[in-house]
């Protein structure tokens, strides 16, 4: 008989929130917790208990109890009888952004080391498909194993314990959860009644779960994971080992902590067979990708607002000025994180939960979006809201990309008075602008000592037409208005027929039906595509996890309704179609609008649909040439290539029993098709699922409604799943020149246009910029201020499939470049001359740069 060594880990694993709010589950997780500490009081010999990897949990239960229980919990904490850590949350990998994964894994170590653990340990029980550079990330913060469920087919693992191979190349130690975080929950349950039935169950499943253990291991060893969803913990801990051993002689059974098994069991592994890359096989979960959307709306804009704006000016400010918003960057972040959770940012959750998603990300914008003005207050000396608005105004831009750019610029200014055209000028060039709206408001003027004010003003809504930025930098323009109108280019051209209507610039020019579709035709190289933009409609008899097309799988098709011209030019035109999409008895108006400006090979729309029917997916779908035979998709520091995934029989794609991966794929800010003379680009603010059915197919969720989260839970009131009114998505679409690289950059301005700030009064503006890159394979994840506080982060990664060289030209004052760790740790001083920096980046490597 093979002997076997078995380590048995006991623990919970802890939702924090999903069919019961945060609130609701608080009691449960107190009574747990204090259960716990009961059982280590008094069982000396209790080795230890895993709290799911998170840190959150420890505060939720310290904000409901006393001092004395505060000191009892330090304690066990302290002698590690509860290991916490790394995480703050488990948070989703598909649906947040690298960066954010990096935050998320920040502040847990840091509470965890706070109260001296440092559980190392990559645990990814219970997230829905893993992203291709985990094995990176978790490398920079000294992480070398992941510990995961899902993402893998059970016949695809030869060994449970193996290594994991991520998209730069980095491999870290990997134990699968073959059988999941609960696979020998229920020793301790007892028999209810005369509830046979579900006793034999159980110890079947053990039986099974041991079975499938030995049979996947590949050095005699096994991980026994005691505990499940909300579970409390159980004493008596060496019965339950003495009584397995009974039953199964063959093991020998300790109880262990989850490091110390990491430690034993990652030994004599080679030859396993390695996983690479995205691990994204999850049946039955593919729909969190586009359930409730609004939430991964709102996630996308705080993340981008976050990352991009908030942080580099508030650096910029800070190097100005000596002034760091510390606290309100944590405090923004932390609201935002503990939107991630997978049962929180997938939506698949009670009202309770989405309403308590939606505070949160409400007060997350409150607070970046003040930062914002702050910083910008800072930085130009002007703050708008405590200054009277005159005659005399600038608008300051900042551009937050890694590169130069010429594009059209959208802000808000308010004027003391009417005028029939705004103008800005540079000192050089005068820009004629379009002004979009217009309105009468109150504005309101703060003082420091008295209350505020309100003055009339008439707020403009204005696009500049193509204003040159160099990369992360600021610039100012003086508002020129009149009464007399100044002469405007022409730079876009729109008309209207009985069948279609068109709009052209120089690069594209586009043909609009009155159902929403279009023709996109290529200026430079002549590409056509016809029939794009097909909007499509098919019932779902799924859940909030997941998409189930109904048995006959039929799709409807937008009908052709009314089409108008409602901007004229001369920098952008706006075409507006009023359609409807009709399944069984219901009909849902659907609103466009597709924008073309002046610069770009690109038609941007914005998509209304007003939801009035319940259980049904809403698509838009493109069918392309041949040519177009490579498909990527932008996630978390990388672009992942795609593969084509018929739309099988869902059925069988739930139970796991097909070799089809999800037909719902993830995307983040773009996707893709490639071809020798150029590529095709989708990309969205906020939309993360996409179907690629077969070669030239692609099809984009635009809504999907569901209106319960599991056929197991339909007590708990879901209803607002259905998403029943007023819905929106924005997308873009157009032509790059050939490689990932483009299309990736596509995304980037797509997502993140150059934002203005306002400066009432004459005041002068000293130029910013931070920092320019030489490459066009390197894109900005992260410029802010260091942990430490005693300079820059900026940190970019490398889309390139190969190695790049090239250099970054600092413009901000250092003494000292240092290449760090994703965690900040210094590795190695860089040699500057002057401003540059030379840099090599491996294949899709993350970049950490520390500026003293």
């Amino acid at each position: 008989m093979k002997k076997y060594s078995a380590g048995l880990v006991t623990h919970t694993h802890w939702d924090r929130e999903w069919y019961f709010s945060v609130e609701e589950y608080r009691f449960r997780l107190v009574k747990m917790m204090d259960s716990l500490l009961d059982i280590i009081d008094g069982e000396k010999d209790y080795v230890s208990f895993w709290f799911d990897g998170q840190t959150i949990i420890i505060e939720d239960y310290l904000a409901v109890k006393d001092e004395k229980t505060r000191e009892r919990l330090l304690k066990a904490l302290k002698s590690k009888k509860i290991l916490i850590g790394p995480w703050y949350v488990l948070a989703d990998e598909l649906l947040v952004s690298g960066e954010a994964f990096i935050r998320n894994l920040s502040k847990g170590i840091e509470y965890m080391r706070k109260h001296g653990q440092n559980n190392l340990v990559g645990y990814l029980p219970d997230t829905f498909g893993h992203i291709s550079q985990v094995p990176q990330l978790f490398k920079g913060f000294g992480i070398d194993n992941a510990v995961f469920w899902r993402g893998y087919r059970l016949n695809e693992v030869k060994s449970s314990e193996t290594f994991w191979k991520g998209a730069d190349g980095t491999e870290i130690k990997a134990v699968c959860l073959v059988q999941g975080y609960s696979n020998t929950c229920g020793l301790e349950r007892e028999r209810r009644g005369d509830d046979k039935e579900s006793f034999a169950n159980q110890k079947e499943r053990i039986d099974q779960t041991i079975s499938v253990l030995k049979e996947k291991s590949a050095n005699g060893r096994l991980l026994l994971m005691n505990g499940v969803d909300h579970a409390f913990p159980s004493g008596d801990i060496k019965g339950k080992i003495k009584r397995l051993h009974q039953k199964y002689r063959e093991l020998s059974i300790r109880h262990i902590s989850l490091p110390d098994y990491i430690k034993d069991s990652c030994e004599n592994i080679k030859g396993a067979k390695i996983l690479v890359g995205e691990l994204d096989y999850r049946p039955g979960l593919d729909g969190t990708l586009s359930s409730r959307i609004w939430q991964k709306q709102m996630n996308r804009r705080l993340e981008n607002l976050l990352i991009h704006y908030a942080e580099p000016l508030s650096l910029l400010s800070w190097l100005r000025k000596d002034s760091w918003q510390d606290g309100f960057l944590n405090r923004a972040w932390e609201l935002l994180i503990k939107n991630h959770p997978h049962d929180s940012i997938c939506g698949c959750h009670s009202n309770s939960v989405a309403e308590s998603l939606a505070g949160r990300f409400r007060k997350s914008l409150e607070i970046t979006e003040t930062l914002i003005s702050e910083a910008f207050a800072e930085i130009t000396g002007v703050n708008k809201n405590e200054t009277d608005i005159d005659a005399h105004n600038k608008i300051v831009f900042f551009n937050p990309l890694s590169w130069d750019v010429s594009r059209c610029g959208e802000f808000d200014v308010e004027l003391p008075e009417k005028t029939d055209f705004i103008e800005l000028s540079d000192g050089n060039k005068n820009f004629p602008c379009q002004i979009l709206e217009k309105k009468e408001i109150l504005r309101r003027h703060f003082y420091r000592h008295i209350n505020p004010t309100v003055q009339n003003v008439v707020k403009y809504r204005v696009l500049t037409p193509p204003l040159s930025m160099e990369s992360t930098s600021m610039k100012a323009f003086d508002i020129i208005t009149g009464k007399n109108r100044s002469h405007l280019r022409k730079y876009v051209r729109a008309a209207l027929s009985k069948k279609f209507a068109f709009m052209e610039n120089d690069f594209i020019r586009v043909k609009i039906y009155p159902d929403g579709s279009l023709d996109m035709i290529n200026k430079e190289n002549g590409t056509n595509l016809t029939g794009i933009n097909r909007l499509s409609i098919e019932r779902d008899e799924g859940d909030l996890y997941c998409f189930k097309a109904e048995k006959e799988n039929k799709k409807y098709y937008s009908f052709p309704g009314r089409i108008s011209i409602i901007e004229k030019g001369p920098v952008e035109v706006k075409i507006k179609v009023e359609t409807a999409l009709k399944i069984n008895d219901g009909k849902n108006p659907v609103t466009l609008y597709f924008k073309l400006k002046a610069e770009g090979k690109h038609c941007e729309i914005d998509t209304e649909i007003e939801n009035r029917c319940a259980s049904h997916r809403i698509q838009a779908l493109f069918k392309l040439p041949e040519k177009f035979s490579s498909v990527y998709s932008h996630m978390p520091f990388d672009m992942a290539q795609r593969k084509p995934c018929p739309e099988n029989d869902w059925e069988k794609i739930r139970s796991g029993k097909t070799d089809v991966e999800c037909p719902e794929q993830a995307m983040q800010f773009v996707l893709g098709a490639d071809s020798e003379d150029g590529s095709f680009f989708i990309a969205n603010k906020g939309l993360y699922e996409f179907t690629y059915p077969g070669p030239g197919l692609l099809g984009i969720t635009l809504l999907r409604s569901a209106g319960i989260i599991h056929e197991q839970l339909v007590i708990h009131d879901s209803s607002t799943g259905e998403c029943i009114g007023k819905n929106y998505a924005s997308y873009s679409l157009g032509f790059s020149v050939s490689g990932v690289s483009a299309i990736l950059r596509a995304g980037y301005e797509f997502n993140l246009p150059s934002m203005a700030y306002q400066m009432p009064g004459k005041t002068d503006f000293q130029k910013s910029k931070i920092v320019s890159f030489s490459s066009s394979e390197w894109f900005i994840s992260s410029i802010k201020r260091s942990c430490n506080g005693k300079g820059t982060l900026i940190r970019f990664f490398n889309a390139a499939s190969g190695k790049t060289e090239g250099y970054a030209d600092i413009h901000i004052p250092f003494t000292r470049v240092y290449q760090a760790a994703i965690d900040e740790r210094k590795l190695k001083a860089l040699i500057s001359k002057r401003e540059r920096v030379k840099i090599s980046a491996g294949a899709k490597e993350i970049i950490t740069l520390l500026i003293e």
